[in-house]
């Protein structure tokens, strides 16, 4: 059976460790005092009755029934003393045993006034509970036997999707669950580099057994916020707060909001409307009058508000997309929180976006408000790589802000949530289950070193859950990583940390666990912590814009950014995508000769989302990878980049990204000659192959089009449309119409950008030839077994030819023996293919991608005639009913409003990538 490669990524620690390391310690009497004898055999007893219960004495599903005998022991007995416990069915009507899923959660009895019972309460679970009808193949992590490799993947699909909704509903650092299959359970702490598994625990065994699983749920009543996986810095403000009464104010519509359509001429522009965002701005007067209270999650200390009528007054006006986005993202069944960064309170209710996967860096963006200042921002909630040498992406923008590089994000705040505190667990485990130093280790090929984890200093019993380990640890040679595409498994030491156990310096001994710890679970796990980022500007996506001409003006703005950050900064942004292509609609004030005032809103491209970005490295200087993953958006990666991931980013690899965001957006949303854009662009952006070594490269479509230089699908040119062509059931008089409307100025211009890449990538390719044959070692004749068993000399000329003509005579046969000697027949000689040197047109066109200043001047050119460009040329989003084959049939996510075809967030590939 074929490993999955995302089970490789668990790690597998026993029941007393889970326990151990994250939960506070509870001395046997206390435990005792909370379960006495008797009351560990009443539950033991009920629990082991449903448990044996034969499937024909009830006829409901198993999960069912175990789910009930559950429910049934919490509401007599309590299993965690502070919580209740809920349950809900999925899929009750269905007759598949594999796809029904029944749910649990402990919730605190705080909150038992909001529990809307029998239903998921994602805002309000602690600890999350699944059943399991019991069997091998509902259980992902079991290895005994023979399992079913579909089912392992489809159970451990299901418990993703529900942790997904926990954190995508909740501010999270982790996430507890009790995955209850049948006799067995297992304990598991997930966070966003994936989980932690006990071994399998039969509950009702024993009462000794039983104990088990009550002291792990005593200690779990017992653990603080930040142990039971719960992120402190976010405040959840109830429904008479201040804050949340204040941000249903905010959301209603303002008559003052300005349209943003580009172009748009305005009048005047309304007091309060600010015009250019910057890092600060002044404390808001509602403070000072008592209209509202310093802490948002007060519920006194501020104005009634249903009695201050219209309070369009006290609110600045905003452009309409950015109130529109606020009013969704408040509606009144959403828990809205205070987020503290820097010491400031944000508010914010729904993720505008949010990651698909729980595993990675669990992005969510929100339009906030900054409660001191009353004014939207946008903020970022972030998990980022956290390794010596990865800056953190405010450090970066500080950069481009005091350079004044324009269009990019105007830097507010930023933070490392609990200073660091915050870190991913998972990820601190070696590969059998033990805590890694805080490194990752000897060097790799190409003698380019991976930065080390920061080291951290020891935690007490009370910060366990958010610290590790004391000081740094000397390097550990790297796993080989057979089985891992990233390669970063790293192996155990006799210097492994601490346990967090309270014993400082002692390692926790490993006990005997039922299931065999594999060798490589817990490889290939990123280090990332928790972080946060404010910047002032809130922006449209890229996909907003409305035609040809806006989408090239756009790209050029982020080419000209992308230039100057090169250039006045030495960064090098390393992650262009669509999604990181913002719109930022301005207020433009022009005025004439005449002194006239003229005011419009003009559209212009932000580069955003820095938090990949790189210093290039001097002449002199080595790179480094700084992290042990390949980082990028899949979809616009360059051909090259994705061929050769131990060689760094560069500028003909950030160039092309533009090119592959332009064709995407274009493709998307323009008029063109494909019938089919969804097929086109799973092809050309999503597929991928695996070369003889194993390494994952891009989609043929999209290396021929950018080597060939042509737009070309199903053996076809490709073309953009100025408008529809004709219908071909139209009447006319003379001859047939051909359908072909008038050319797109996208065309040329696409063209020019493709020759160059074409050129680029021949200089490449002939440069990398000659290197080879300057490298390869001369080709030496091979003895001829035959000649060599019969001790006869090489032959040459009329000897060769008389020695071949004996063995013919001498082992064939008849027919063969009576054949005529052979004709001679010219013999070509055994020379290399002749390598064709690119012409000088070629090596200039490759030249002009080094800088930026080719597609800067292309780029302007095609704008300066306005005319030029067609009004009927977007047609809107053609991906909007596409569904690709490969998705079909599967289990939907969590946002339905997201793209079909989605653009990754990380990219993995082999050892020594230059990430």
């Amino acid at each position: 059976m074929i490993p999955d490669p995302q089970l490789d990524k668990t790690v597998r620690i026993p029941v007393e460790d889970m326990v151990d390391t994250y939960l506070p310690s509870i001395d046997s009497d206390t435990l005792d005092a909370a379960y006495p004898e008797d009351r560990i055999q009443r539950i033991h007893t009920k629990l082991q009755d449903t448990v044996s219960r034969r499937p024909v004495e009830d006829m409901r599903h198993k999960e069912t029934i175990l789910s009930e005998a559950w429910l049934d022991v919490d509401v007599v007995e309590t299993l965690c003393p502070g919580y209740i416990l809920n349950i809900f069915d999925v899929r009750a009507g269905t007759t598949n045993c594999r796809r029904h899923q029944v749910y649990g959660a402990l919730i605190s009895q705080l909150d038992n006034h909001l529990v809307a019972k029998d239903q998921p309460n994602y805002f309000l679970d602690d600890l999350s509970v699944v059943f399991k009808r019991g069997g091998s193949q509902h259980d992902p992590w079991n290895t005994t036997g023979v399992v079913d490799p579909d089912a392992r993947a489809d159970a451990l699909d299901q418990l993703e999707s529900h942790v997904e909704r926990h954190f995508y509903f909740q501010h999270r650092t982790g996430l507890f669950m009790l995955f209850v299959n049948g006799a067995e359970l297992r304990v598991i702490r997930w966070d966003r580099s994936r989980c932690i598994v006990t071994e399998a625990l039969n509950y009702v065994e024993s009462p000794g057994h039983t104990k088990k699983l009550l002291q792990f749920l005593y200690a779990y009543s017992q653990a603080t916020p930040e142990q039971r996986g719960i992120d402190t810095t976010a405040t959840r403000l109830s429904r008479d707060s201040c804050g949340w009464q204040w941000m249903q104010k905010l959301a209603a519509a303002h008559a003052k909001d300005l349209d943003y359509v580009d172009g748009n001429v305005l009048e005047s522009v309304p007091e309060g409307f600010v015009i250019k965002a910057t890092r600060d701005a002044p404390t808001s007067p509602l403070f000072a009058s008592k209209v509202l209270t310093e802490d948002p999650a007060a519920t006194t200390g501020f104005a009634n508000f249903s009695s201050l009528g219209d309070t369009s007054a006290l609110v600045a006006p905003v452009f309409k997309y950015v109130r529109d986005f606020f009013r969704d993202s408040v509606p009144e069944t959403w828990m809205c929180y205070s987020l503290k960064v820097c010491g400031h309170h944000y508010l914010v209710g729904k993720p505008i976006y949010a990651s698909r996967d729980l595993v990675g860096r669990g992005t969510r963006g929100y339009v906030a408000l900054e409660w001191k200042t009353q004014r939207f921002v946008f903020l970022k909630d972030t998990w980022r790589p956290f390794y010596h040498g990865v800056d953190p992406e405010g450090d970066t923008l500080q950069i481009l802000n005091d350079a004044h590089v324009p269009f990019v994000p105007t830097l507010v705040c930023h933070e490392d949530v609990h200073k660091s505190n915050q870190e991913m667990h998972a990820s601190e485990y070696s590969a059998t289950g033990t805590k890694k130093p805080d490194v990752f280790g000897g060097q790799q090929q190409e003698d380019r070193p991976i930065a080390p984890l920061p080291s951290r200093p020891k935690a007490s019993r009370s910060q366990r859950a958010t610290a590790t380990s004391g000081g740094s640890t000397p390097a550990l040679p790297t796993s080989d990583g057979q089985h891992s595409l990233d390669g970063t498994g790293v192996s155990q030491s006799s210097d492994a940390r601490s346990s967090g156990t309270g014993r400082s310096g002692e390692k926790r001994a490993r006990s005997q666990t039922k299931d065999p710890v594999e060798i490589l679970d817990g490889t290939g796990l990123r280090h990332l912590t928790h972080y946060r980022i404010v910047v002032a500007q809130v922006c449209l996506p890229s996909t907003a814009f409305t035609s040809g001409i806006q989408l090239v003006r756009l790209l050029w703005n982020c080419i000209d950014t992308h230039g100057d950050a090169v250039e006045q900064c030495n960064i090098l942004h390393r992650d262009v995508s669509v999604g990181n292509i913002l719109i930022l609609p301005i207020i433009d004030i022009d005025v004439n000769e005449m002194n006239e005032e003229s005011i419009s809103v003009v559209w212009g491209g932000l580069l955003g989302d820095w938090e990949l970005a790189k210093k290039c490295p001097d002449a002199h200087e080595k790179s480094k990878a700084r992290q042990p993953h390949r980082t990028g958006t899949w979809y616009y990666m360059s051909v090259y980049s994705v061929q050769n991931p131990s060689i760094p980013v560069s500028i003909p690899d950030e160039l092309e990204s533009f090119l592959h965001v332009f064709l995407y957006l274009a493709l998307r949303y323009l008029r063109s000659s494909l019938q089919s854009p969804g097929i086109f662009m799973f092809h050309y952006f999503k597929s991928s192959w695996t070369d003889h070594d194993g390494k994952t490269l891009c989609a043929p479509l999209k290396q021929d089009v950018v080597c060939n230089g042509q737009l070309m699908f199903d053996q076809k040119p490709t073309s953009f449309l100025s408008s529809p062509p004709p219908s071909s059931e139209s009447q006319h008089d003379g001859p047939p119409i051909v359908n072909s409307p008038p050319p797109s100025p996208l065309n040329p211009l696409i063209e020019d950008l493709l020759s160059h890449f074409k050129a680029l990538y021949a200089v490449r390719k002939y440069d990398a030839e000659v290197k080879a044959r300057q490298l390869q070692p001369a080709v030496k004749p091979l003895p001829s077994a035959l000649f060599d068993t019969i001790n006869s000399p090489p032959a040459s000329g009329n000897d060769a030819k008389n020695r071949l003509l004996k063995m013919r005579h001498k082992f064939g046969d008849a027919q063969t023996r009576a054949m005529a000697a052979p004709q001679a027949i010219k013999v070509r000689s055994a020379t290399a293919p002749e390598l064709k040197e690119p012409s000088d047109e070629e090596k200039k066109k490759a030249t002009s991608l080094a800088t930026h200043q080719y597609l800067r001047d292309l780029f302007f050119s095609y704008l300066e005639d306005e005319s030029a460009w067609p009004s009927e040329d977007y047609v809107g989003d053609q991906l909007k009913d596409y569904v690709p084959a490969e998705q079909m049939g599967k289990r939907p996510r969590l946002e339905g409003t997201m793209a079909a075809i989605a653009e990754t967030e990380d990219v993995s590939a082999q050892p020594g990538s230059a990430a």
